[in-house]
């Protein structure tokens, strides 16, 4: 609840706003095996989440295809952004502009300087290769990548990606990408193949955009990150009281697979 705060975050419906652009969710509504799982998951209204989220963690894990311990989740992706700059802590990162508002905010609250690349109007925002020597050249600790970016809805070309991921692991620079809006694109690479070759990379999903479902709070972020960083995310949603909501611990356990790939399409590689 805010009192008294700006909200500078989208999808406040409540204050009389007749259409909101705002807050960039699936057209096509919940799922109805989302709805389901929900009703299903009423009777146990009056337990307490599991705070390891372990089925949930098993059920992304298998989705995903990654190791248990590369699963991290929150209550949303911007709270796990913000426990990613705290866990991290980089004295220098850079992200692109125009790009989403939490990642400055969340690095800027660490005491981090932010540099920024900008992108081209007449060049349809894209970020091209002219980027490249940029990233090798700056002495920056994190880079913050939105693919699809965020306001933009511009992919970053595949072989561009591949060329980032090398230069950030021969620079040893942390490597985080958002990913949340890469289900509802047409196109795309799906990173999370690249976990295990690349120490360096942080993957950042949400379900509340694939499935529309931003009423119920879910982020799971994929990475193979240091046991210090990931320990240091899991104390930062510790203190935020961040265990997931009895819904969504339901929802994940009692959705069949068939279900949640319907939900939400078939994973992109």
């Amino acid at each position: 609840m805010l009192y008294q705060t700006e909200n500078r975050h989208g999808g406040d419906i409540y204050g009389g706003i007749a259409l909101d652009f705002s807050a960039n969710v699936s057209p096509l509504g919940t799922p109805r095996s989302v709805t389901d799982a929900i009703e299903r998951a009423l009777p146990e209204l009056y337990r307490y989440p599991d705070p390891y989220c372990r089925t949930l963690v098993q059920t992304i894990s298998e989705y995903e295809g990654v190791p248990k311990n590369f699963v991290l989740c929150g209550n949303g992706a911007s709270e796990l952004i913000y426990a990613y700059c705290g866990a991290v802590r980089p004295k220098r990162a850079m992200e692109l502009a125009p790009t989403f508002s939490e990642y400055s905010l969340a690095l800027r609250r660490t005491g981090c300087e932010v540099v920024r690349f900008a992108l081209k109007q007449e060049e349809n925002f894209d970020l091209r290769k002219d980027f490249l020597p940029i990233l090798a050249r700056e002495k920056i600790d994190a880079l913050f990548l939105c693919n699809p970016n965020n306001p933009t809805g511009r992919l970053i070309a595949d072989d561009l990606l591949e060329e980032i991921l090398r230069i950030c692991r021969e620079k040893n620079i942390a490597l985080f990408v958002d990913e949340c809006f890469l289900s509802l694109s047409d196109g795309g690479v799906d990173l999370t193949p690249s976990l295990s070759d690349f120490p360096q990379l942080f993957i950042l999903k949400a379900f509340t955009k694939s499935f529309g479902m931003a009423g119920l709070r879910l982020g799971p972020c994929c990475g193979r990150c240091r046991r210090r960083c990931r320990r240091g995310m899991s104390r930062r949603l510790h203190r935020r009281r961040a265990s997931l909501r009895w819904a969504m611990r339901s929802f994940w356990r009692k959705t069949e697979p068939s279900s949640e790939r319907s939900a939400r399409g078939s994973r992109k590689n």
